[in-house]
């Protein structure tokens, strides 16, 4: 057993030059027993450099400063330990402050503070210390139960070990305990009460509700209290005996008792009571245990699902007395399982399973299920319905610029198949024809409008409407024109001769140049500082007019990203401009949903849609982190026109995955 230590004060105050003593108890535990002292959690040990004394015995240890003083305020601690270990319950720390005051000395001894009460339980270690806290030595003690005197000996279960300035008694009897102290100037005296315990039982369920036919059994679990301690069991206040002729059986242990029945009936419905006692007292637990009419534990009420699908649904009963007795409807109709029926009914001692392994559209209906016994039933119904089509979340608002690429996805994200699609502008039916610049794809789980170059007439709302034959949903999406307002430069008109002026240039893809000076001007044109020239073995054309001078690239390359500067020039001097072309990195078009939450089954997909950016372009998918190389159901790439050069066009890459 691992050891614990009794009681002790927490604090203490003294005056400079008294006696300061501790004594660290053993209240139960296996022996041999450890102890050490500890100031400031600082380990102390005896010696003759310290005005301390540590004195460990059998079972408690001591701790004496004969005259305290200003450097001996402080924490004290009493670590026990045996060969067990510790815990939280095991271990006790005592810790002791000593503050000043200024008191007058005096010679007549006085006694520290102790406890005055101990409540323990038979064949635990009862300790005390009558402990010297000031006082003219030699002090004298003596030993006292209920008023008679207490004197050592073989005789006797008590052991006295008196000290210089202390005294300590061991006992394991109950009774009224005094400590007298005394001296040739006077005395002092303090008494402790030890109490043997009542019996405490630990607490317990006080109802139970069991099915007839079930296992009844009662723990009856003493927490505390001085053994012996005797059991009694009563059933509605009638004392209760094992035999052959019942049904029960009791058993009694020495620190608890159990109560069982194996196969309770309906007359054991009841309050069953555990009585303990010893010669100081008693306690007592009581449960009722009832016998129930059969209840469902709890299911759910509502179940919407695809066709194809399997359907299954159990009732379970939580408590009730067995046998008991499943019946199954439909819309009212009771329910038989036979070979010329799409369903299965299986019933077992607690429970029943109702299944359908492949739904149709006939199979929506309300479902029953009623378990009775003899004493009551309880019923449950389950609402199977056929899903309608539900669409993945989508943006609501695009805002794109004429002749770029438009389109928008109608996913479905749930429902039974077939689906039927249908697009609409600004509630006006949409159809694919060869004199529309719009185009519709039917998927069967997708639907999308594509747009290959906006104009400004195609500013609308576009909606789309998925249905089958149990529902619809649909979603809308808002297409805003991206609209420029052009500026044009003011045109000076002046007759005097100045330098050459250049006007900004306004082109990416032809550049050209021209506003103001004096003619004639000439123009010269260069590459990341070359000059460059028109000719029939290069990709580039320069035009120079009278005013103004053009460089055009009709295809280009990665390789015509580069700094264009044009120089002008005449007699009073000169102007140049330069531009930097740069090829576009990739940009994707923003799908608004960045977390899908899907039951199992449904149909995922993701789209990857380019909104700019130079081709050739290069997709890879990655799940957590991990690039996917293959997967085991489809993926679709989307095979659409791509202009020469830079564009503005898509490029998309669908991403399809049944998820299992």
């Amino acid at each position: 057993m691992v050891p614990k230590l009794g009681y002790s004060v927490s604090h203490k105050t003294q005056t400079i030059g008294s006696i300061f003593h501790i004594t660290c108890s053993l209240e139960e535990g296996s022996l041999p027993v450890f102890f050490e002292w500890s100031r400031n959690g600082q380990t102390l040990k005896s010696s003759p450099d310290v005005n301390y004394k540590i004195e460990n015995f059998e079972m408690h240890s001591t701790f004496t400063i004969k005259s305290i003083e200003r450097r001996d305020a402080g924490n004290y601690s009493c670590l026990v330990n045996n060969g067990f270990g510790s815990d939280g319950q095991s271990l006790y720390e005592f810790f002791f402050s000593v503050e000043y005051e200024s008191t007058q000395w005096t010679t007549i001894p006085k006694l520290g503070y102790s406890v005055s009460h101990k409540t323990q339980t038979i064949g635990s270690i009862f300790h005390i210390t009558c402990s010297l806290e000031e006082g003219f030595l030699p002090v004298f003690f003596e030993w006292s139960r209920n008023g008679q005197s207490l004197r050592t000996g073989p005789e006797v279960n008590y052991k006295i070990d008196n000290f210089e300035t202390h005294s300590s008694f061991n006992i394991k009897n109950a009774g009224n305990y005094t400590c007298l102290v005394k001296n040739a100037l006077g005395d002092d005296r303090h008494t402790v009460l030890l109490s043997i315990k009542a019996p405490k039982l630990a607490k317990h369920v006080s109802h139970k509700t069991q099915p007839i036919g079930t296992y009844f059994q009662i723990f009856c679990n003493l927490e505390s209290g001085s053994l012996p301690v005797f059991y009694e069991w009563l059933r509605n206040g009638q004392t209760l005996r094992s035999g052959p002729d019942v049904n029960y059986k009791i058993e009694n242990f020495k620190k608890f008792s159990t109560f069982s029945i194996d196969d309770i009936g309906r007359s054991d419905s009841a309050n069953y009571t555990c009585l303990a006692s010893n010669g100081f007292g008693s306690d007592n637990i009581s449960v009722v245990l009832s016998i129930n009419v059969p209840k469902l534990g709890p299911a759910i009420s509502h179940k919407s699902q695809i066709i194809g699908t399997v359907f299954h649904i159990m009732c379970s009963i939580e408590s009730g007395s067995l046998p008991v007795f499943f019946e199954w409807s439909r819309n009212g109709q009771s329910l038989r399982t036979g070979p010329d029926f799409n369903y299965k009914i299986e019933n077992f001692k607690k429970f029943s399973t109702f299944s359908i392994d492949e739904i149709t559209r006939s199979d929506s209906g309300n479902y029953t299920c009623l378990v009775r016994n003899a004493l009551g039933d309880d019923r449950h119904t389950v609402l199977l319905s056929i899903k309608g089509p539900k669409l993945s979340k989508h943006v609501s608002h695009k805002s794109q610029s004429i002749g770029t690429y438009f389109q928008v996805f109608c996913n479905v994200e749930s429902g039974s198949l077939p689906m039927f699609y249908e697009w609409s502008r600004n509630g006006q039916s949409l159809k694919t024809s060869p004199e529309v610049n719009y185009k519709i794809e039917n998927n069967d789980m997708f639907s999308r409008i594509i747009i290959k170059k906006i104009e400004t007439k195609d500013a609308a709302n576009y909606t789309c409407l998925v249905s089958n034959a149990f529902g619809s949903d649909r979603q809308t999406v808002l297409l805003s024109i991206n609209v420029y307002i052009p500026k044009i430069n003011s045109i000076e008109n002046h007759n005097y001769s100045y330098m050459p002026k250049l006007g900004s240039i306004v082109s990416h893809k032809s550049l050209s140049i021209g506003k103001a000076g004096s003619s004639p001007v000439f123009f010269e044109w260069s590459r990341n500082g070359q000059t460059i020239k028109s000719s029939p073995e290069v990709n580039y054309k320069i035009e120079s007019s009278k005013k103004f001078s053009t460089l055009t690239i009709d295809e280009i390359t990665r390789s015509d990203s580069a700094n264009y500067t044009c120089l002008v020039k005449n007699s009073l001097g000169t102007d140049s401009q330069s531009m930097l072309l740069s090829i576009k990195a990739p940009k994707l078009a923003i799908s608004g949903i960045i977390n899908k939450t899907q039951p199992i089954g449904s149909n995922f997909q993701i789209f990857c849609s380019v909104e700019t950016g130079s081709h050739p372009l290069f997709f890879e998918w990655l799940r957590n982190g991990h690039q996917i190389k293959s997967i085991s159901k489809e993926v679709i790439p989307r095979t659409i026109h791509v202009l020469q050069g830079i564009t503005s066009e898509p490029i998309d890459y669908l991403f399809y995955y049944q998820l299992k």
